[in-house]
């Protein structure tokens, strides 16, 4: 199925798997320091709040990551999505920043 699509998807779906593994490792960093920090006292408590901390911390940078990405990647180089770049800066990076606060605020949420 790979080999049927064109060069430029071939290209966005490895930056794109790239962008979602790096995003792993990041969200399992800050999910073993989170747990570290928030650990109690002694290794047993230590072992359990990072057995919880890793894996959240990991499924929210990919869901997190991987939304915005595909939106960056994906979605809007479409021509579609042209009318983006009519307006002026300040538009597209309010507009950017709404969409991806709403997104990491669902994650959060989550």
């Amino acid at each position: 199925m790979i080999a049927t699509l064109s060069a430029v998807t071939r290209e966005r779906l490895r930056r794109f798997m790239r962008i979602v593994r790096l995003a792993a490792v990041i969200g399992a960093g800050v999910g073993a320091v989170y747990g570290g920090a928030t650990a109690g006292p002694g290794a047993r408590s230590l072992l359990v709040s990072l057995l919880i901390s890793i894996p959240i911390g990991v499924v929210s940078a990919l869901l997190t990551a991987s939304w915005i990405a595909g939106i960056e990647i994906f979605l809007l180089p479409r021509a579609s999505m042209r009318w983006l770049d009519a307006l002026p800066f300040a538009a597209v990076f309010i507009l950017k920043t709404l969409v991806y606060g709403a997104i990491a605020g669902a994650v959060l949420a989550g």
